[in-house]
């Protein structure tokens, strides 16, 4: 079971006046099952807090393969084409 391990300090700055420092040690956990995601444990030095993340749903769409638009029908490239398109749009 692979685990990722974080090391996180915020240090909060008023017009250069120390007001708080925070550090956190996040680890990231694999799932102990199929149906679940990772398990992310959050610390500081006054507790801990564990989250159970959802597993991402299955996508039943093939992925696009890496290939010149004429060898696949017009229509489903111009729709990969603009859903790229839609993913270098500024967030409004």
């Amino acid at each position: 079971m692979g685990v990722r391990v974080f090391f996180v300090e915020f240090r909060f700055l008023k017009s250069n006046e120390f007001i708080m420092d925070i550090k956190k040690t996040i680890h990231i956990f694999e799932p102990l099952s199929e149906n679940d995601g990772a398990q992310v444990t959050i610390a500081t030095d006054d507790g801990r807090k564990t989250f159970q993340l959802k597993r991402p749903s299955a996508d039943h769409e093939q992925p696009p393969l890496a290939i010149e638009s004429f060898a696949i029908d017009p229509e489903y490239y111009a729709e990969l084409m603009k859903r790229v398109e839609s993913l270098n749009q500024p967030l409004k």
